[in-house]
């Protein structure tokens, strides 16, 4: 393989590298804010009372049970999402 071949072979996985590295931030950051507005959103709901004499709050209280819980699994979901990005990736050597 020539000095140029190797050199602009390197330039390429470097780039790869660089992009891979951009997207996984990127998608850490999403991540994150989606992480902090369903915690937001959690912490609303838990702040709600109930106003009993109000016509249709048995369903207004399911619904918000019904979120809160959807919330905490779509934490936990990007939780573990998190924990497989971060396993260590083994690379092909050929």
């Amino acid at each position: 393989m020539a000095e140029s071949d190797f050199t602009a072979d390197r330039t390429t996985r470097a780039r790869a590298v660089a992009a891979t590295i951009a997207r996984k931030a990127t998608a850490e950051t999403s991540r994150a804010r989606t992480v902090r507005e369903l915690r937001e959103l959690i912490s609303a709901l838990d702040r709600r009372v109930p106003h009993v004499e109000r016509s249709g709050e048995l369903s207004i209280a399911r619904a918000a049970a019904a979120l809160r819980l959807e919330a905490v699994k779509r934490i936990d979901e990007l939780n573990a999402a998190k924990a497989d990005d971060a396993a260590p990736v083994r690379e092909s050597r050929t």
